[in-house]
């Protein structure tokens, strides 16, 4: 009688193993990859609402005579995405869970600010996030007032100013401007937002 062994050998099935493994973590990667390329074309997508949101409104409240936050109002128009609002605060949150909130000054002036919290560390995704940043700004300079951006949003370490960068209306020969900003001088203003433990914006419009 011929007794045939049936099933596979513990060399097959560890090459078989093996085989799925790499496999695995060349799926998880590029799970990863195209999730990161969704989350920065939805902030994106988020920040240039938001902006375009405060051009158009930004001579809508001037029968507002004192200094008050107004995101309630462009949530009330429908002006936010709803993905946007999460709770019952004056504060709308992007897809990276960053939170802005929308501001009118008694001089008129509509502010948009926003916060990076004290998390935001030297990374390629949060870099790429601030360049995102910076250029949409940029394009909407004709726009914009200033932009004011501050480092280091931590008690111990305080904040550093990096100054103010004009619109076009308001851009002189003695200010840094926004449209004039090249690939290196948004790669610089990153690094330098990006040493701290944090940072925040403030973009006003005209």
């Amino acid at each position: 009688m011929i007794i045939q062994q049936q099933g596979r050998s513990m060399v097959e099935m560890l090459g078989v193993l093996a085989i799925i493994g790499v496999l695995s973590v060349g799926a998880i990667a590029g799970y990863s990859k195209a999730m990161g390329k969704y989350k920065l074309n939805k902030f994106s997508e988020q920040l240039n609402t938001l902006v375009n949101a405060c051009i158009r409104y930004s001579q809508s409240f001037n029968n507002l005579t004192a200094s008050q936050t107004i995101t309630e109002y462009f949530i009330k128009m429908g002006e936010i995405p709803t993905e946007m609002i999460k709770d019952e605060t004056s504060y709308i949150y992007d897809v990276y869970g960053r939170p802005y909130y929308i501001y009118k000054f008694n001089s008129g002036y509509i502010v948009l600010y926003s916060s990076s919290g004290g998390n935001m560390t030297d990374s390629t995704e949060n870099f790429e996030i601030c360049q995102t940043y910076m250029n949409i700004i940029k394009a909407n300079s004709a726009s914009v007032y200033f932009l004011t951006l501050q480092s280091g949003y931590n008690e111990d370490d305080g904040q550093t100013s990096l100054g103010k960068i004009y619109g076009d209306t308001s851009c002189t020969d003695n200010r840094v401007c926004l449209k004039d900003l090249q690939l290196k001088d948004i790669y610089d203003q990153c690094k330098l937002l990006l040493q701290g433990k944090g940072w925040e914006s403030g973009v006003q419009f005209i």
